[in-house]
């Protein structure tokens, strides 16, 4: 089965996008005290794994 070639991403198409889903969350959200955020908001990182316990710690 044959895929027809991707094209690079259109940068108008993009911002059409985004503008479209902060109109729909404004909809959304309408009446409100807060303003929409245009922004995802962060991923705690996650916390890196205990060390191994050396020879020296086992003892």
């Amino acid at each position: 089965m044959h895929t027809p070639p991707t094209s690079p991403p259109d940068p108008d198409a993009e911002r059409q996008h985004v503008e479209e889903t902060q109109d729909e969350a404004l909809d959304e959200t309408f009446p409100a005290s807060d303003p929409v955020s245009p922004f995802m908001p962060a991923r705690r990182p996650v916390p890196p794994a205990a060390p191994a316990p050396t020879v020296h710690d086992l003892g």
